[in-house]
């Protein structure tokens, strides 16, 4: 990942799910991934704490994943 990236890396368990396998439908359907892609935030106890549709620039995503951890952490 790029450097801005990088310094989430580790805060994060990062999950790929191919929705286009279609022994995924379920879960992307619970999640309502219909763009790809779409990243889906849960917090420890599996609750949905944000879900962004679409592609970032490096910095865009690290300022997201920021504001991420923020509502994670309340």
């Amino acid at each position: 990942p790029s450097e801005q990236v990088k310094a989430y890396h580790d805060q994060f368990n990062w999950v790929y799910l191919d929705a286009d396998d279609s022994s995924n439908e379920k879960v992307a359907a619970k999640y309502g991934a219909n763009l790809l892609p779409t990243f889906v935030f849960l917090d420890s106890q599996g609750e949905l704490i944000s879900k962004v549709p679409g592609f970032y620039e490096a910095k865009d995503f690290a300022k997201l994943l920021k504001e991420v951890l923020k509502k994670a952490r309340k």
